[in-house]
């Protein structure tokens, strides 16, 4: 019964944990960084990813990025590529200013969540975004109904311990 009760305490405080961190994450103070000229491929209508919007606990970019081919000439949102600033994608098009399988550089500022987020809610942003939040809580409230259901049960039967039942008058 004891090692019972400690798993679904240990797993109830694990859920709640989870939905405490991805709180913390979505409403932690932000670092502005910024990459200038960083190297991509231009490939024609294919979805890439900057670098730093593969890093873990990145906020989001800001709406603007500055790209040029590999002559040096300014290419231009929205003609040349799109730029994407909810999750740092680019997608070049087939046009005069750019060249498939050439080099692009791309300027841009990116949100990055502060070190204190990245160490706590690290482990658990993957099991959050996984399994989802609204699912984490309903499975956490209800490992806390659970629990106190069983602590109740627990305590009742231990109430009951020190009494004498019927049998025992003289």
């Amino acid at each position: 019964m004891v090692a019972v009760a400690l798993f679904v305490i240990t797993v109830a405080v694990a859920f709640g944990a989870f939905q405490i961190a991805d709180a913390a994450q979505d409403s932690a103070a932000t670092v502005d960084k910024t990459v200038e000229n960083e190297t991509l491929t231009q490939y024609y209508d294919n979805y890439q990813l900057v670098n730093k919007s593969t890093e873990e606990f990145t906020a989001g970019f800001n709406n603007t990025a500055t790209v040029y081919n590999s002559s040096g000439v300014e290419l231009t949102d929205g003609t040349d590529y799109d730029w994407n600033a909810t999750d740092g994608a680019i997608t070049f098009y087939d046009t005069d200013n750019t060249t498939a399988g050439e080099n692009a550089t791309i300027t841009y500022t990116y949100f990055e969540n502060a070190n204190v987020v990245k160490k706590i809610a690290g482990p658990l942003k993957p099991m959050v975004e996984g399994i989802g939040r609204f699912p984490l809580m309903v499975a956490g409230l209800g490992l806390a109904v659970l629990f106190f259901s069983f602590v109740a049960i627990l305590l009742r039967s231990t109430s009951n311990l020190g009494s004498k039942g019927p049998g025992s008058r003289r």
